[in-house]
């Protein structure tokens, strides 16, 4: 019998765990992180009745609660798993663990029981509670709540309603055959466009599907995107999943597409066409989210406070939704709009966007901008010595924020489930693909997170740290 643990615990203190009745071991463990994540270090532990215990440093930003495991082994290998955990430890997460440096009296067995739990996650993944369940199965299907527009709206800026429907993806044996699919992508810039492909990847991998990505390199290069949408009928894709950089441009080349029997998904952004299925986040909702916590801190006759919006690129539908969302819910309160910044997504240029910011309104209470925008002004705020002088709330997360929103350096951030909402997307293309469609409408709900909530924040926001890019799976 053995179980597995995490824990959360400081870079070079791992708590013991084991089954009870064993005795403590010490361990000290090289420190492998920066100074920023260093009191969100996590440690993997295997305990074996010989009360062997071997840490596995893994990403500081998934499996913070604690994870059980129980199994049998037959002859030195692991052969039946059962899990119950409350958070995703991600499948990749594990299997690409490296052992720390440690001091264990047992060290002429660590090589040999480290061997056997690659073995053994090589083929399982756990999810907490309101996240996906997988089985050892590579198809097995998963389950994610949802909200669910019912019928394909026409529109994706129209509202998706409230209605929650557990949506399930196809299991072993309902894939057919090995789909072409291609998708496309402004960019590959920030975690949140990495999580985007990795949930493809990942998800095409379990289906058995290919997947072909075409990144755009940035929101500038529509030319670029719209030739790589003509590369994808060329390369005689049956479904194409559109990241568009423009809601309008596509329109033409959409109607063609699926005239010809190509079908089309709308993802993450939106385009004004009639297309076969969407997986649209509605950052309306999100600016409005972060306008209402807002709001609701400084009513009307509270005292003004100030604020700049750095929602992201100009022009593109998810930006403008989210200054638009938060102008919107903001009103009528004390909450004043000093200026809204627009710019590309990623930390290297919001840097100096947010530095100008900083000098320009010396007096601003809040910023309310992207998760790299937040990660820029943290940055600049620590040069200057001024953080938590100003509120920072966030449109999306990213792994760099946890560790400041447990310390209440950011005020909150808005959480999207990255990874899930492509997995959603490409199981649901799939699924139109072999005639078994049950949504074609939806997105994993949204929520505002701060220092109250952070551990509930699922692992399936962020990619694998030592994840590298992908861009085709056969």
């Amino acid at each position: 019998m053995f179980s597995l643990a995490l824990s959360r615990t400081g870079p070079k203190d791992c708590a013991s765990v084991g089954p009870t009745g064993t005795s403590e071991q010490q361990h000290e463990l090289a420190d492998p992180v920066n100074a920023e994540i260093k009191s969100h270090y996590r440690c993997l532990f295997l305990s074996l009745d010989m009360s062997l215990k071997i840490p596995i440093s893994i990403s500081s930003n998934r499996c913070q609660r604690s994870l059980s495991e129980q199994g049998r082994s037959s002859g030195g290998e692991i052969t039946e798993l059962s899990f119950a955990t409350d958070r995703k430890c991600d499948q990749k997460t594990v299997q690409n663990a490296e052992p720390s440096k440690a001091t264990v009296r047992e060290e002429t067995t660590m090589k040999s029981v480290f061997q056997n739990i690659k073995k053994l996650t090589a083929a399982a993944a756990v999810i907490g509670t309101a996240a996906m369940t997988t089985g050892t199965a590579q198809a097995e299907a998963w389950q994610f709540p949802v909200l669910n527009a019912g019928e394909l709206r026409t529109s994706p800026t129209a509202p998706i309603g409230e209605t929650v429907t557990e949506y399930t993806s196809l299991a072993d044996g309902e894939v057919s055959k090995k789909w072409n699919i291609c998708m496309l992508v402004p960019h590959l810039t920030n975690n949140i466009l990495r999580a985007y492909l990795y949930g493809s990847v990942e998800e095409a991998k379990r289906l058995g599907v290919q997947l072909t990505t075409f990144d755009a390199g940035g929101y500038g290069n529509l030319d670029k995107q719209l030739s790589q949408f003509d590369n994808c009928v060329a390369l005689g894709a049956d479904a194409i999943m559109l990241m568009a950089i423009s809601p309008t441009a596509f329109s033409q080349k959409i109607k063609e597409a699926r005239a010809s029997g190509i079908k089309v998904l709308d993802l993450n952004i939106g385009v004004d066409a009639e297309v076969d299925a969407r997986v649209i986040v509605t950052y309306l909702e999100v600016g409005k989210i972060v306008g209402k916590a807002l709001a609701e801190k400084h009513p009307a006759g509270s005292g003004k406070v100030s604020v700049v919006v750095m929602p992201g690129p100009a022009g593109v539908a998810w930006s403008e939704d989210t200054a638009t969302g938060f102008a919107e819910a903001v009103k009528g309160s004390d909450v004043v709009i000093e200026r809204v910044v627009y710019g590309a997504p990623s930390r290297l240029d919001q840097t100096p966007l947010v530095e100008d910011v900083l000098v320009t309104y010396q007096d601003l209470d809040y910023i309310v901008g992207m998760g790299t925008s937040l990660e820029a002004a943290l940055n600049s705020l620590r040069e200057q010595g001024r953080v938590g002088d100003i509120g920072l709330y966030g449109s999306f997360m990213t792994p760099d924020l946890t560790a400041p929103i447990e310390k209440k350096q950011v005020a909150g951030v808005v959480v999207e489930n990255s990874i899930v909402i492509n997995r959603l997307a490409t199981d649901m293309i799939v699924r139109i693909l072999e005639g078994n469609t049950s949504i074609v409408d939806a997105i994993p709900t949204v929520t505002m997170v701060n220092d109250t909530n952070i551990a509930s924040v699922p692992a399936n926001n962020f990619v694998p740290a030592d994840w590298e890019t992908q861009l085709n799976v056969d």
